[in-house]
């Protein structure tokens, strides 16, 4: 007798996780465990656990990696500039200090 679970596994699944597409055949994967000797219940048991580990999946595409590369640079040249900023405000404030300092020792 075969598994009423048969009639509704797709044959197919495609999920979209962020830019990356990933492609399992869950039946083609059960065939291939009933033909290692696999119970066909268990083939079927071990399709399902694949399939829904995939629907939880965060994989990163070549195009996520680069998309984050660009936003750390650009946090990297933000923070430079903040940096180069504040030294140089630093810098002022500094020799405007001094300056005042002076003046009132000559004064």
């Amino acid at each position: 007798m075969g598994c009423p679970y048969r009639l509704t596994m797709p044959r197919i699944m495609l999920y979209t996780i962020f830019m990356a597409t990933i492609t399992f055949d869950t039946l083609r994967f059960a065939q291939t465990l009933r033909a290692a000797g696999v119970s066909e219940s268990q083939a079927e048991a071990f399709a399902e656990a694949v399939r829904e580990s995939h629907l939880f999946a965060e994989v990163a595409t070549k195009a996520d990696i680069e998309l984050l590369r660009a936003e750390i640079r650009k946090d990297i040249t933000d923070s430079r500039a903040e940096r180069t900023r504040w030294i140089v405000s630093v810098g002022v404030l500094q020799s405007a200090l001094i300056a005042a300092l002076v003046i009132k020792l000559i004064v």
